[in-house]
């Protein structure tokens, strides 16, 4: 590594100590916390989780051994490598006790932690993310300390530590946010202060990876470059040399043309050799060279077979035929040559391939080592055989061999000329190859020079040059391109000095003048990247990166720079930020919704029974039905957090989208009320989209409200739909989309408008400019997640005082119109007393269930999970009559508890319910195509009848 690599590397090796060190100091305030017991010390609030001890010396050793690491001292490697060993092995010791729920008081080997709680949370204990995200930042170390470097290791690293940063990060967004259910307070034991040394620590680890990676990657290049010079070197020189060679070559036949009259009785292999070299020189590739000595040697020479095979480097050593003439009848088909020290390595080919020397079997018959071969060669009238190896630059290429009807066939004369000809040979293969790859080589010349005059001429940056005198600028130049970047032209540059200040963002002005003193003082600056008022009026985004020239005095005569407009680049990288920030959002979303479910089930089969039980109490009734109404609403509110987080499940049907605009516009028309004007103007053609009905007008509701509360004071509404094609030009100007054929839905109100922060937030969740109580903030989250299922795309454009335009398009589909909706089902009369097995791993989903299932007249079984679900089942199988299974379940799951069941009772049925999304469970495989689930919240009338049909008239889902 060059040492200006190495001083790139100081800062973020400083900076991956520092969060060693914060994480390590985090441990020890936790520690005084406990020892002194000050809880504000352990746990930030008195209120907060505070952090565990074997939490807190595991930071502690952690963040040690992470300095230790970035040292690059092998005491430090050995030490961090202990560090993340001792870590681990606490943290799988601690993980086990919450997989196989054994308290092994782990908690208590090294530091005494009080037995007290905070709410109903154990204090003092570490929590299972805890114990899970140690395992991770203990191997990204444990690997980081590697002494192998490889491209998998520093990956894997990577994530590890990736997937550290972010858990501690998740977790802190709890805290921030305040969502006690999620990230701490009195539910989930993670501290804050866990959480921050989490996403210092795991910070460290991946910016100390990412530095490593960085000067690998540097030393890399230097080796290819270096590599490439030499490269260059070497193809000249033998260039050269074939050159040189080329000319002796036809010397050579010039002389031997001038002793033909002397060479006419020279023997057939001198002839041989003579046309070889004929076919040598005007060879135009390497396999036609080859067929070509193989037919001369044949019919020439008169000999009986001729072939050449290639020296293969696989791991038996093959020898590869390539190229024969003569008698051969299959024989090359069945040879099994091989050129290793084997029994088919031994013959005459594998010999001198091996050795490099001329192997000659005079008498096949008796010739021990031709015994692999001797019987197909006897029967082709083969008597004797030599094999010559074809040497180029020291490496065996392979061999030409050839065979003969005479034994004792070859002489020591015909030897050395045979000799002579497998020399030239070898060299006609090796000089087609470089002329070949010379051809290659100035192909892709030619092709780089191509490609660079393209991007030449594709560039719209600009070159400037300032003239130093005296340490200050007095003359600037702007080169031709400066009109494509900033709108003003070199002469206008040049008749106002002063013009290209006052083009830069009065923000930035401060930091432009200073790069310009820097360079001005003789200081080579990092290129700055900041803004400029383009001459239309605009702002844009450009990358300023200038170097000083000086004089043989060192001084500063003048500087070039190089202007490059990023705005493109500035406004991808945005778009990528909302992205993540929404997409982490979702996966939040997605998250939360199972235990949301049970819950909800609970309350709502709660109630159900309360109002049945009570029914003459027209209060308990009365509140009854109120919790089941503010549950329901909940179940609606999860709906749309799983919507905008896209794993809600839709269900698209081929429909004509005018058709439902005017469904749809009769209920707009109430919702917006009288004093807004509403207009809908359909698309001149049916325009048939593959979509959920409910989904896209649930959409167009929402922005319905949204425009109204936009317009208090009234206003109009306006509704347009029309087809469009997105092409490669519109995509290319706004950074989205695919090209095809959209339905276009234009949503446009006369409201107050939004600025432009606002517009950046408006589909994030919980976001919302009403007040308080009037919004919960996800209708427009909503919206966003809706599209996005659907494989279409929502934009936004307002200005204050202007009203809203939103902008809608949905992929168009040639599949038909939509079928007939089902009818709703009837719920189910009460049971007969039927013995029915219920699996949930949730106590209070469980045990509502049971309460319902009692109350109409059944009988119920419970089982905590799948294994306790077959081993019920073997106990009292005569009796069971159907069974309900949780998808999801530790140990055993649903499915594999129904695939065990089934074994005992192929004919028993069974419901699925889950409370998670939908996309997990397609994802884990956990359920059938054909077998329907249940999902969580299940209203106690859907259950029951469910129940009763599948016992009466059999499983209806198939």
């Amino acid at each position: 590594m060059t040492t200006q690599s190495n001083h790139s590397l100081i800062p973020s090796k400083f900076f991956s100590q520092l969060c060693g060190l914060i994480a390590a100091g985090l441990g020890v305030v936790a520690i005084a916390g406990w020892l002194t017991g000050w809880r504000i010390l352990s746990g930030i609030r008195a209120d907060y989780i505070p952090m565990a001890p074997n939490t807190a010396l595991s930071f502690i050793v952690l963040g040690i051994s992470l300095c230790a690491l970035i040292m690059d001292r092998k005491w430090g490697l050995t030490l961090s490598r202990i560090g993340a060993a001792v870590i681990f092995v606490l943290a799988l010791i601690r993980f086990t006790e919450f997989s196989v729920n054994i308290n092994l008081n782990v908690d208590r080997w090294i530091f005494q932690a009080p037995s007290e709680k905070l709410g109903l949370i154990p204090v003092g204990r570490m929590a299972l993310p805890t114990a899970l995200n140690f395992l991770f930042a203990s191997v990204a170390l444990f690997l980081a300390s590697s002494l192998k470097k490889r491209w998998s290791v520093d990956a894997l690293t990577r994530v590890l530590a990736g997937l550290t940063t972010f858990i501690g990060l998740a977790f802190c967004l709890g805290y921030i946010y305040g969502a006690p259910l999620l990230y701490g307070g009195t539910t989930i034991p993670m501290a804050l202060n866990t959480a921050i040394s989490f996403f210092v620590l795991g910070l460290g680890l991946v910016i100390n990876n990412l530095s490593h990676d960085i000067a690998e990657r540097k030393r890399a290049a230097e080796a290819l470059r270096k590599a490439h010079d030499e490269l260059e070197v070497r193809v000249a020189e033998r260039t050269a040399e074939l050159a040189k060679a080329n000319e002796a070559l036809r010397a050579e036949i010039i002389e031997r043309k001038q002793k033909e009259t002397e060479l006419r009785k020279v023997n057939r292999d001198l002839k041989v050799l003579s046309e070889c070299n004929q076919a040598m020189l005007h060879a135009s590739d390497e396999q036609n060279l080859l067929n070509e000595i193989c037919r001369i040697v044949v019919e020439t020479g008169g000999y009986r077979l001729a072939w050449v095979g290639f020296a293969e480097d696989d791991e038996s050593k093959t020898v590869r035929p390539v190229a024969q003439s003569g008698y051969e009848e299959g024989y090359l088909a069945n040879l099994k040559i091989t050129w290793a020290d084997t029994e088919t390595g031994r013959g005459p080919t594998g010999t001198a391939i091996r050795t490099g020397n001329p192997s000659i079997a005079q008498n096949i018959q008796t010739d021990p080592n031709f015994a692999p071969w001797r019987a197909e060669a006897v029967k082709r009238g083969y008597a004797s055989s030599i094999a010559l190896p074809l040497i180029a630059e020291g490496k065996t290429l392979g061999a030409l061999n050839i065979y003969e009807v005479e034994v004792d066939a070859f002489n020591m004369d015909e030897v050395n000329l045979l000799k002579e000809l497998a020399a030239d040979l070898a060299y006609g293969i090796t000089s087609i190859k470089m002329r070949s790859d010379r051809m290659k080589a100035v192909e892709a010349l030619r092709e780089s020079e191509k490609r660079y005059r393209s991007l030449v001429e594709s560039v719209t940056d600009y070159i400037y040059t300032v003239h130093v005198e005296n340490g200050k600028a007095v003359d600037t130049y702007h080169g031709p391109g400066c009109v494509a970047v900033t709108g003003y032209t070199t002469e206008e540059y040049r008749a106002d000095p002063y013009l290209w200040y006052r083009m830069v963002y009065e923000e930035d002005r401060e930091a432009v003048i200073e790069q310009a003193n820097r360079v001005l003082s003789g200081e080579f600056v990092q290129p700055l990247e900041h803004r400029i008022v383009h001459k239309a009026g605009e702002i844009r985004w450009v990358r300023n990166a200038p170097v000083p020239r000086h004089d043989e005095q060192g001084r500063v005569v003048a500087y070039d720079g190089l202007i490059t407009d990023i705005t493109g680049q500035k406004k991808l990288e945005e778009q990528l930020r909302q992205a993540q920030k929404m997409e982490a959002i979702g996966q939040l979303a997605g998250g939360v919704a199972h235990d949301f479910n049970n819950i909800l089930t609970a309350i709502i089969g709660y109630s159900n029974l309360l109002i049945r039980k009570r029914q003459d109490d027209s209060i308990v009734k009365e509140y009854a039905g109120e919790i089941i109404s503010s549950s329901n609403r909940t179940a609606a509110l999860i709906r749309d957090l799983l919507t905008f987080s896209r794993k809600h499940t839709i269900n698209p049907q081929p429909a004509d989208l005018n058709e439902l605009i005017k469904m749809v516009e009769k209920i707009l028309a109430r919702i917006i009320g009288e004093h807004i004007e509403l207009k809908v103007n359909p698309a001149d053609k049916n325009l048939i989209v593959k979509m959920d009905a409910d989904q896209i007008e649930q959409v167009l509701l929402n922005l319905a409200v949204n425009a109204r509360d936009a317009m208090p004071e009234g206003g109009k509404l306006t509704i347009d739909v029309s087809h469009v094609e997105l092409g490669s030009g519109f995509i290319d100007a706004h950074n989205y989309g695919m090209p095809g054929q959209y339905a276009l839905i234009t949503f446009t109100d006369t409201g107050a408008g939004m600025n432009k922060d606002i517009q950046s937030r408006i589909f994030e969740p919980f976001f919302t400019t009403k007040e308080v109580g009037k919004g919960t903030g996800l209708g427009l989250s909503m919206v966003y997640g809706a599209i996005k299922q659907h494989n279409g795309y929502i934009t936004v454009y307002s200005e204050p005082g202007y009203g809203t335009i939103f902008k809608i398009y949905l992929p168009l589909s040639e599949e038909g119109v939509l079928g007939e909706k089902k009818k709703p089902e009837i719920a189910a009369p009460k049971g007969n007393m039927e013995t029915i097995l219920v699996a949930e791993d949730d106590p209070d989903t469980r045990r509502t269930i049971k309460a319902v299932l009692e109350e109409y007249n059944y009988k119920v079984i419970e089982a905590v999970d799948g294994s306790d679900a077959i081993s019920k089942f073997m106990e009292r199988k005569g009796e069971i009559r159907l069974l309900i299974l949780d998808t999801i379940m530790p140990r055993v799951n649903g499915k594999q508890a129904y695939e065990g069941i089934k074994k005992i009772d192929p004919n028993i049925k069974a419901i699925f319910i889950s409370g998670y999304t939908a996309d997990m469970i397609k994802a884990k495989d956990l359920l059938e195509t054909e077998i329907e689930l249940l999902a969580k919240p299940i209203a106690p009338d859907k259950l029951l009848s469910k129940i009763r049909k599948m016992i009466d008239e059999g499983d209806l889902t198939k």
